[in-house]
């Protein structure tokens, strides 16, 4: 399974964080959604080359194939409850999820799918194309984030080694911070 950890931005939001190119998700008890592998009922993501330039989010559900995901696509975990998959930057292969109706991964109702290299950088700030979307007194200040599976996690100069193994606080500048938390995904 992929590395995963919480993320709380300020004026941001709380993130449940899966670095990887795949990812799984399954309705639990009540409103909770959990990241799992390979299972009945979960839907799962993965990341594939494309012909056409970059690379694609794909889905596969209940025994289809994968096909491919737009941004805005909504993706059924059950009865009136699903999640909303954003790419808000397309030069960037890394990708929302946006849970729908009360659903929480973690306690979060975003999950972000951080895609390591280059390719996959997250931007934080008030731009349309920004992942993590702060407010306009934010400035117009973009922060970009990468992660790497050998070197860890590069958030504004402050590297970051994964697992996480204990809460990180990295500083945004304008007296904002993310504070960073490790997960534990249920075995399965």
């Amino acid at each position: 399974m992929n590395a995963s950890f919480l993320a709380a931005v300020d004026d941001g939001g709380e993130w449940l964080v899966v670095v990887g190119e795949r990812c799984g998700l399954r309705r639990a008890a009540g409103l909770a959604v959990e990241l799992c592998a390979s299972a009945p009922g979960a839907v799962e993501l993965a990341l594939a080359p494309s012909f056409h330039g970059g690379a694609a989010w794909c889905v596969t559900t209940g025994g289809g194939g994968p096909r491919p995901l737009a941004d805005g696509a909504r993706l059924e975990l059950g009865p009136r409850t699903g999640v909303v998959f954003r790419r808000p930057d397309e030069a960037s292969a890394s990708a929302v999820l946006e849970l729908q109706n009360g659903l929480e991964a973690a306690g979060a109702s975003r999950v972000l799918l951080w895609v390591p290299g280059a390719g996959g950088r997250v931007r934080l700030g008030v731009d349309r194309r920004a992942h993590v979307r702060l407010p306009a007194e934010a400035g117009d200040t973009a922060h970009e984030w990468q992660a790497s599976p050998r070197d860890g996690l590069s958030l504004g100069g402050v590297r970051v080694g994964l697992p996480l193994t204990a809460a990180v606080e990295v500083p945004l500048g304008a007296g904002r911070r993310v504070l960073l938390s490790p997960h534990r995904p249920p075995a399965g």
